[in-house]
């Protein structure tokens, strides 16, 4: 299928190597690899990549979710036409330097892999448009002035990414990008924070923040991201003295905070319309979510390891409820809900946790309760 869809019949096929979960352990000898146009590799068990394939013509290769732990320097030393390579769900500590030769290649998926610093080799690869740096938890460091060089830059994901230094720095070096328009982004002080968000062009390419290891404060205003058009996933992370999440609400000519905002509508302007997905975790200290009502479309919510939560919407607060799925770990003072009977109403809605705290949730009403039966998955302890 995937043949015809790329319109390759006849001999072209014979220039596609793919063998994706097909149990591998090790790479296909590099005979296999020569005059190759598209090699897929993705879904096996390949724990290293050596030699030096002579691939000339090579445009794809795909390598994801795999063992890999190690690629040689050499290994890219004769793909000069690569323009995609996926690199992603793999072992690999480190980059080979060899990936320098890598000259034409457009889009690189690094995306949930053990590498701790990206080698500024990657310098040379001025064509790039894509760079997937997601769910890379040992990132420490980006040398500087790597991610200002990759001039062609459009496409830059850096959600959860682990701790970078200098993290104004390089939201100095984003805003240099001129081709930018869809960024995720990690954040881990309130300054860096507040300098992404004092610029324009930034603000229109962001599209996921995590903000991480905020410390020192007991708030945080998150009013500046309702200006943020297109965000669609937020997460917030080990910040332990955080206690409120606040957001500034104009009513009648009047600025306030959600904390006091009461039977009033969520304005078209300034409000988290796009907001589709918000994970909170580890924040010890945060009581409730009430700031939510300011996000009519939220389609997903994990909050682990908040031992304080004890509402998402507080309803001393605010009135109103919000009528999206919910999951919840670690958190066993939370009580309540901000569900109704008509919530469940056309949701797919599942909550999962243990028994013990199931049993001793309060419902608005017994109507409501029976609603959200058939909606409870059991953890085991």
């Amino acid at each position: 299928m995937a043949l015809w869809i790329a319109g390759e019949i006849g001999k072209e096929q014979d220039k596609f190597l793919v063998q994706a979960g097909s149990g591998l352990t090790e790479a296909p000898e590099v005979a296999k690899w020569m005059g190759q146009k598209r090699i897929s590799l993705a879904d096996n068990q390949i724990e290293e990549l050596t030699g030096s394939p002579n691939c000339p013509n090579l445009l794809t290769l795909f390598l994801a979710e795999n063992n890999l732990k190690m690629i040689s320097d050499s290994f890219f030393q004769f793909m000069p036409s690569l323009r995609v390579l996926d690199l992603s769900n793999n072992s690999i500590t480190e980059l080979p330097r060899g990936i320098s030769n890598l000259v034409s290649l457009q889009y690189l998926n690094l995306a949930q892999t053990d590498i701790k610093e990206l080698p500024i080799e990657l310098k040379n690869l001025d064509k790039l448009k894509c760079l997937g740096l997601t769910s890379m938890y040992q990132l420490s460091s980006i040398p500087e002035q790597l991610i200002s060089s990759l001039s062609m830059l459009q496409v830059i994901d850096m959600f959860n990414c682990g701790i970078c230094d200098g993290d104004e720095a390089l939201v100095e070096e984003l805003e240099s990008l001129k081709y930018l328009h869809d960024l995720g982004v990690t954040i881990t002080s309130a300054s860096a924070f507040k300098r992404l968000l004092s610029s324009d062009k930034l603000r229109s390419c962001i599209s996921g923040v995590c903000l991480e290891n905020f410390n020192g404060s007991s708030s945080l205003n998150l009013t500046s991201l309702t200006n943020v058009k297109r965000l669609c996933g937020l997460s917030i992370s080990n910040c332990g003295s955080l206690e409120d999440l606040e957001i500034d609400w104009a009513w009648e000519g009047k600025e306030t905070t959600e904390s006091s905002y009461l039977n009033s509508k969520v304005s078209s302007h300034n409000s988290f319309h796009s907001l589709a997905l918000l994970k909170v975790k580890g924040c010890l200290r945060l009581k409730d979510l009430t700031w939510l009502v300011f996000a009519p479309n939220l389609k997903g919510l994990a909050i682990t390891s908040c031992d304080q939560m004890q509402e998402v919407i507080g309803t001393r607060k605010c009135d109103e409820s919000a009528e999206n799925g919910e999951n919840l770990d670690g958190c066993p003072l939370l009580k309540k809900l901000p569900l109704n009977d008509n919530s469940a109403k056309g949701h797919r809605i599942v909550i999962s946790g243990q028994t013990e705290w199931w049993n001793e949730l309060e419902w608005e009403d017994e109507a409501t309760e029976n609603a959200f039966l058939p909606c409870f998955v059991p953890i085991e302890e």
